[in-house]
């Protein structure tokens, strides 16, 4: 199914409104809830890589681009039952939010702002891909940068 489904863009659309709802959601949470997200993102790559130092693990997905950092917050969230921003919507598994990172592109993250504009609604801005989150201030502050 995951070869079917990257053919067909399923996992890139996800992946962008992952992203799109990662970010609204990140942006308006607190302290408490970042730093939390910021535990659970360091587990989630741990769980996979095995014991590689915090602080390393914190630069690298710091270095990493937003849409691949937003993905990472999409499976914390859905890891630690916090619900998506925008109602009727849900936090989609992707498999590898680093491969997802290199297939979403500005197109995909436009149509999951409008999709979930028309469906839903709300209106959410998107800061760019140039955009990083300090994952050591996330963790450490409750700050994203």
């Amino acid at each position: 199914m995951g070869f079917f489904s990257s053919l067909l863009g399923w996992d890139q659309s996800m992946g962008a409104v992952n992203a799109v709802l990662a970010s609204h959601f990140i942006e308006k949470a607190d302290r408490l809830d970042r730093k939390r997200v910021a535990r659970e993102v360091f587990n989630i790559i741990t769980s996979v890589r095995g014991g590689q130092p915090l602080e390393a693990i914190l630069n690298e997905i710091s270095r990493e681009s937003y849409v691949v950092q937003m993905n990472f917050i999409a499976l914390a969230c859905d890891n630690l039952g916090i619900d998506p921003p925008v109602r009727n919507n849900v936090w989609t598994r992707v498999a590898n939010p680093y491969r997802i990172g290199t297939q979403v592109d500005a197109t995909r993250i436009a149509a999951a702002i409008d999709a979930i504009a028309i469906d839903d609604g709300v209106e959410i801005s998107w800061p760019g891909d140039d955009t990083r989150i300090d994952f050591n201030k996330m963790y450490s502050e409750g700050t994203l940068c």
